[in-house]
């Protein structure tokens, strides 16, 4: 069951130069000594500015717990004076952070195992009641049906938090192209299209227990990344 640790930063407008700067330090003292703590950044943006997620990835929870601090790596990475400078430097003109631990789905999931990840992604995160849970797993189902049905190109990734909210799951699709996203029915449309009313069955017997959606576009950043 591969676990992810997720650390979302919220960074104001006319900070990103800094941040991105300092990410880039870490990153580049990471790479050069072929450091073992990988992970993959991604940015986005939104109404309150530039939110950066950073991804770790670990198979056991004993792996998890085995993981760095942000403050402890950097100061093994670059040293006690230089790592009190890049938490400085990263810290200034964030607006909100906070870390998640999620597991991925397989069994919701369509998407293949990639070398190196989507240039762009749609990342959509969905609350839902316990009670309804089943019922919207099913219809993730019953949606990736329909996209083999119809002959469409929609690859997802499933997750769900496995410590803290147990209600929150991301859904990530992979992007090779904007223009994808042109040719990309909405769920709705796609259960219509593959299945008529037994596709519109499944969407109303989970929409009553959603209780929040969330969507945005994000981009692959290679260069805030410690990949390969």
């Amino acid at each position: 069951m591969p676990l992810l640790n997720i650390l979302r930063v919220n960074v104001e407008p006319g900070a990103t130069t800094n941040y991105e700067r300092g990410v880039r330090w870490l990153a580049g003292a990471a790479q050069a000594s072929s450091d073992t703590f990988k992970w993959t950044a991604r940015s986005s943006q939104s109404s309150e500015g530039q939110v950066y997620t950073f991804a770790a990835r670990a198979e056991t929870y004993a792996e998890l717990l085995a993981l760095e601090p942000l403050p402890v790596l950097a100061r093994r990475l670059l040293g006690e004076g230089d790592g009190n400078a890049f938490l400085e430097l990263v810290g200034t003109g964030v607006r909100s952070s906070g870390s998640s631990i999620i597991r991925t789905r397989e069994d919701l999931t369509t998407s293949a195992q990639r070398s190196e990840p989507a240039p762009l992604s749609l990342v959509t995160r969905i609350r839902v009641s316990l009670a309804g849970q089943r019922a919207f797993e099913d219809l993730i189902r019953k949606v990736n049906e329909a996209a083999v049905k119809l002959g469409e190109k929609r690859e997802v990734f499933v997750a769900q938090t496995a410590i803290g909210d147990m209600s929150q799951y991301l859904l990530v699709q992979p992007i090779d192209n904007p223009a994808e996203l042109d040719d990309r029915k909405p769920p709705q449309e796609l259960l219509a299209a593959a299945f008529g009313e037994e596709g519109e069955q499944a969407l109303q017997a989970a929409a009553p227990h959603v209780q929040e959606v969330l969507s945005a576009l994000s981009v692959y950043r290679p260069d805030l990344s410690n990949q390969s």
